[in-house]
């Protein structure tokens, strides 16, 4: 009996392996919140589970567009200095460790799918908080661009 499971075990497992390589668990995970990360016409470099816009020529207007995306971030995370009520609003925490300097994404999935059409400033998708001695401290927000964002929007 051990001789026939026990390469079955070996195969299955090699499969999985195999699988979770070639796809890692985040992108099944995530897969199911947005599209793949290679479908966007901007220019980007990979981090991981994301992809960071590469930094472009400045164009008229950007000043303006970036103060009024800084003012509505601080004032997210003042209104969410208290991780509950994040919570209270759909907030919720994504794999956190329970050690303390870690940095845990609460999303809000509504709000994370909405992103994929329009992005409001003042509702992100997600909201970055900091484990620390004192308890979770509000640190950043992160905001998805829409599936057909261009570098020009």
């Amino acid at each position: 009996m051990i001789r026939k499971t026990l390469p079955l075990v070996i195969m299955t497992t090699c499969a999985a392996v195999a699988s979770a390589q070639d796809f890692p668990l985040w992108e099944r995970i995530l897969k199911h919140y947005s599209g793949t990360t290679d479908e966007t016409p901007v220019p980007t470099m990979k981090m991981g589970h994301m992809q960071m816009s590469l930094k472009g020529n400045g164009a008229p207007g950007d000043t303006e567009r970036a103060t009024e995306i800084l003012t509505a971030a601080s004032g997210v995370l003042s209104q969410y200095r208290d991780v509950k009520t994040a919570v209270h609003d759909g907030y919720k925490p994504f794999f956190p460790s329970g050690r303390i300097g870690e940095e845990i994404h609460y999303t809000n999935y509504h709000r994370r799918r909405l992103e994929q059409q329009h992005i409001d400033y003042s509702r992100p998708g997600s909201i970055l908080y900091k484990r620390t001695e004192d308890g979770l401290k509000a640190i950043g927000v992160m905001y998805t661009a829409p599936r057909n964002a261009t570098p020009n929007n």
